[in-house]
């Protein structure tokens, strides 16, 4: 690959090694750390996200939105859907026998 399309290539948003100028290693995605205090309220919170976006599928109808505008609605609300999907817990006794 050419330096003039690694460069293209890293200025593509939608690249996974896209940087953002505001990035940064001290940056906080989270103003609060997850603990026994705030489990109950932010369970309940994603409960709802995932309620109203699945909602939000069920309900959506084309109506006078174009094939492409529909698809892009529907596949948003689904790609968003799958952001909230569980990931698997590590099993360090598993991650070690696996190397």
């Amino acid at each position: 690959m050419s330096a003039e399309n690694s460069k293209d290539a890293l200025m593509d948003i939608s690249n996974s090694y896209y940087v953002h100028h505001s990035d940064q290693p001290g940056h906080l995605l989270v103003p609060n750390k997850l603990n026994d205090s705030n489990y109950r309220t932010w369970s309940k919170s994603m409960t709802h996200a995932i309620f109203l976006i699945k909602k939000a599928i069920v309900t959506i109808t084309q109506g006078t939105m174009s094939v492409l505008s529909y698809y892009i609605k529907i596949k948003s609300l689904w790609d968003e859907l799958d952001a909230y999907r569980s990931f698997s817990p590590c099993n360090q006794i598993k991650a070690h026998n696996f190397l």
